[in-house]
């Protein structure tokens, strides 16, 4: 019973929907059809309006060539100024009327071109008749040859009007054919219009009847609905419970799903890291094997063929890449080796690392000494061994000299060792008392001066205030000389920290530290591209500080001062330069540059202590490089040193 109930309903709803929809739907229809109506009607309008003032653009144009004409008329038969600006006037005009027809017209290419055409024949025109006037000036301008020239006007008039006549009669016959479409669309709006008015109505009389079968059904519906909610509230009841039980059961399986998402969720995020970090591994395996130094290969456990080989293998050995991969491991041994090597590599099937010194075979036949590491891989699906050799022939044959010499140095080594030993401990003990031996006094001295000149300044005459001032810089040169010696000692002691260095880097730094104080200065600083160099960083940038701070001084008074720093190869070894165009020195005296305490020109001609360049002598020689000098007097100097060989390339990090 309540399946037939809601069935009628359903069916009443259901055409009452239908019908409304389909009435909506309509009336849309109707309303699109008759706004896209209107629409023409109002473009068609649009068009008729324009076609009417082309109509109304064309008739000017007519009348104010007419008034061309006179005037032009007027001015041929006498020759005055009011005559000529009435022409002119009547001109601007024409040409106005003509740009207001090209200007409504612009959709029209036909009527376009005939524009074109009649302002070419307008503008001919009026330069034959400017040309005429030029020809006959007097107060009455008409022209010898009148019937020559009636006949041009007359064939120019006629072209001018059939060009005209032509736009008129284009633009008449889109007048009434705008007005045709008009009409049209006039009476198409009105056919929709009361075509959706009778529709409108039908559909309403239709809906009022279909409303009456739905109150009707409704009203039965209800009676039978009203009987069904007696046996619907005992089955609601029995319901309620049922769902409290279903309810707590699906919470139940709910929290039992919940937990196995978690634990899938974290099983899938868990193989997805361990996917990520294999993929990871095996690309800087890749790298690794590819672009390690030494030798490496992969071989069958199985066949001992080679299954991979690096670049470092083809170049160390001498077989290219397809030999090396159609080639076993005991073809690279010598023959009375590979017995041994066959043994184990049949028990070397474990997965912990394997070391061993073994002996290698070249292509070219030579047997050289190697270290080798092996471990358990897996490659192409076959079990095989990585192996990683190490040309170790030269050591051992540098062992065993170095065994033969450590005989007879040790002995030295012991003696030369208590010598630095004492060397050292006496440099300290100075060190020690030149940093507060000496210092102290030397701050007192300086602070008493000072005060005296600041206290008693008024009881001391020019000469005694000269006096206490030489005492306060001489203390100054002390102090300054006492860091220069205790920076010489410290690079004496420090030890030498040698990595590759890129020397453009060091000597920006350098820079950096010598140019404070120079802004006034017109200085040419010119800087080559350094190459990089196997050094103690921090000690080479005191070198090119030392040298840049000497050619800063001796440049003082040049204009401007040109300072070069750059590098040349002689016999394979880089020299590194650092010029200038200072005062420059005598060569007889080059020896003495480097020795501390020694100078070549007096305080009051140049400061300085004479620590300087030893200093920058014992960092080249710590080196293992050398420092010389070139120079003439008043031509500059040029400071050449060497501190091993440059690296190839870029900058590597060992």
């Amino acid at each position: 019973m309540d399946n037939s109930l809601r069935t009628i309903i359903k069916s009443l709803e259901m055409q009452v929907i239908l019908a409304y929809g389909l009435s909506l739907s309509l009336l849309v229809l109707l309303g699109f059809l008759e706004y896209q109506t209107v629409r023409r009607l109002a473009a068609n309008d649009q068009w008729v309006e324009q076609t009417e003032d082309v109509l109304n653009a064309l008739d000017g144009l007519v009348g104010d060539r007419a008034v061309e004409e006179s005037a032009h008329t007027a001015d041929l038969v006498d020759d005055s100024e009011s005559n000529l600006k009435s022409w002119l006037s009547a001109q601007t005009k024409t040409d106005h009327s003509l740009q207001r027809v090209l200007e409504l017209t612009a959709d029209n290419p036909a009527q376009q071109q005939r524009i074109r055409e009649l302002h070419k024949l307008i503008q001919e025109h009026r330069g034959r008749r400017v040309q005429e006037g030029t020809e006959s000036p007097g107060s009455n301008r008409m022209p010898a040859d009148w019937s020559a020239r009636l006949a041009f006007e007359r064939a120019t008039q006629e072209n001018i009007g059939n060009l005209i006549f032509q736009m008129f009669s284009q633009e008449r016959g889109l007048l009434a054919e705008r007005h045709r479409a008009a009409a049209a669309s006039a009476r198409r709006t009105v056919m929709i219009a009361a075509a959706g008015s009778i529709l409108a109505l039908g559909l309403l009389i239709s809906a009022v009847v279909l409303l009456h079968r739905d109150f009707a059904g409704r009203h039965k519906a209800e009676a039978e609905l009203k009987h069904e909610r007696d046996i619907l509230h005992s089955l609601k009841e029995s319901l309620e419970r049922s769902n409290e039980e279903l309810e707590h059961r699906v919470l139940e399986r709910t929290a039992m799903l919940s937990q196995s998402n978690d634990l899938l969720r974290s099983e899938i995020e868990e193989r997805e890291r361990a996917e990520a970090a294999l993929r990871e591994s095996e690309e800087k395996y890749r790298i690794l094997f590819e672009s390690n130094p030494n030798p490496m290969w992969v071989y069958d456990l199985e066949t001992l063929k080679f299954l991979a080989v690096n670049d470092a293998a083809v170049q160390n050995y001498g077989f290219s890449r397809e030999e090396f991969l159609g080639m076993t491991i005991l073809e690279i041994r010598p023959e009375e080796d590979r017995e041994a090597v066959r043994l184990a590599a049949a028990g070397a099937g474990g997965p912990e690392p394997k070391t061993g010194a073994w002996r290698h075979l070249k292509k070219d036949g030579r047997v050289i000494d190697v270290e080798v590491v092996n471990r358990l891989v897996s490659l192409l699906g076959r079990r095989g061994r990585l192996v990683v050799a190490l040309d170790t022939t030269a050591r051992n044959h540098a062992e065993a000299e170095v065994r033969t010499l450590n005989q007879t140095l040790e002995q030295r080594v012991a003696e030369r060792t208590t010598q630095l030993e004492t060397a050292n401990k006496e440099l300290e003990a100075f060190s020690y008392s030149v940093s507060h031996d000496l210092r102290a006094p030397l701050r007192q001295v300086t602070g008493f001066a000072k005060l005296l000149l600041e206290d008693c300044s008024e009881q001391l005459d020019e000469k005694g205030r000269h006096y206490f001032q030489r005492v306060i810089d001489a203390t100054d040169r002390m102090s300054l000389l006492i860091d220069h010696l205790l920076r010489l000692s410290k690079v004496t002691r420090q030890e030498l920290t040698k990595r590759p260095a890129d020397l453009n880097a060091v000597v920006r730094a350098a820079l950096d530290d010598v140019r404070d104080g120079t802004s006034d200065r017109k200085i040419q600083w010119e800087v080559g591209n350094l190459p990089v160099i196997a050094c103690d960083p921090d000690l080479v940038r005191q070198v090119f500080t030392n040298l840049l701070t000497n050619a800063l001084k001796f440049t003082r008074g040049r204009e401007p001062a040109v300072i070069r720093v750059d590098h040349e190869t002689e016999g394979g070894k880089t020299v590194i330069f650092v010029k200038d165009n200072g005062v420059g020195f005598d060569m007889k005296y080059a020896a003495r540059l480097f020795a501390v305490f020694q100078r070549l020109h007096s305080v009051e001609e140049f400061e300085g202590t004479g620590v300087g360049l030893a200093t920058v002598d014992r960092i080249v020689r710590k080196h293992g490089g050398k420092i010389w000098a070139e120079s003439q007097p008043d031509k500059g100097a040029s400071f050449y040193f060497t501190l091993g060989p440059a690296a190839a390339g870029k900058l590597e990090i060992a």
